[in-house]
């Protein structure tokens, strides 16, 4: 009798923050779908599919679960290059081959600034805020191996930042502050690649773009703030 007394009030029970219902996507489904950047990945290399931001059913479905987040992030983030016009950013495929974890092949994925746009529009209309994960790798991969040992030191080469600051700066440029990301964060489950020391230098240098870029405190306003590190586990 309790419970069903309990089933029947208009009172809430419980609450849950209007954030809760929030999506994940890997930087797969976002890659350049076009062939735009000049490469053109068949539909199934990467057993994923992209998503199409424009569809109808997908832009009246999404808006029913506003106020949440999608994450843009992944395994397929720190494979990623930020194709900036103007910028001289890594292109896709490497001039050499690299080795990459078997769920990571290719192992070089472009975003172009159009998908990238996409994205930020389609999560806006949706009323939802996009948390992206920067590659972390920029500049310090060579061979995805974990038989590759860090330096003396213990730490890997530093991060290259100039494809972040890029992007960064083409979306301050580019994109209304209500588009901006949410929040940025730095590479996925890597904890047995960087020291924690490191990783924890890089995303201290993150902060710092997004103040210098954005113009303000991270967090403060429309300013993106910082999040992470996302890790499967320190050891």
């Amino acid at each position: 009798v309790s419970r069903q007394r309990r089933a029947r009030t208009a009172t809430a029970l419980r609450e849950v923050s209007p954030h809760y219902i929030s999506f994940a996507l890997d930087n797969a489904f976002v890659r350049d779908p076009s062939g735009i950047s000049g490469v053109v990945l068949p539909q199934d290399e990467t057993n994923s599919t992209r998503i199409n931001f424009t569809d109808p059913l997908l832009n009246k479905l999404m808006p029913l679960v506003a106020d949440g987040f999608i994450r843009i992030g992944g395994t397929y983030t720190d494979f990623v290059h930020y194709y900036v016009p103007g910028s001289n950013h890594t292109k896709c495929p490497y001039a050499t081959k690299r080795r990459c974890p078997g769920n990571s092949v290719p192992c070089c994925l472009p975003l172009t600034m159009a998908r990238w746009t996409e994205a930020l529009e389609f999560a806006h209309r949706s009323g939802l805020q996009v948390v992206f994960n920067l590659n972390v790798l920029h500049g310090r991969f060579d061979d995805y191996s974990d038989q590759k040992k860090p330096g003396p030191n213990g730490t890997r080469p530093p991060l290259d930042p100039s494809e972040a600051r890029a992007l960064m700066q083409w979306t301050k440029d580019n994109i209304a502050p209500e588009k901006w990301p949410a929040y940025f964060g730095l590479g996925n489950e890597l904890q047995n690649y960087l020291t924690a020391d490191q990783w924890a230098g890089d995303m201290v240098t993150v902060w710092k773009m997004i103040k210098d870029i954005f113009g303000g405190t991270p967090g403060d306003g429309n300013i993106p703030y910082t999040y992470g590190p996302c890790n499967a586990g320190l050891n």
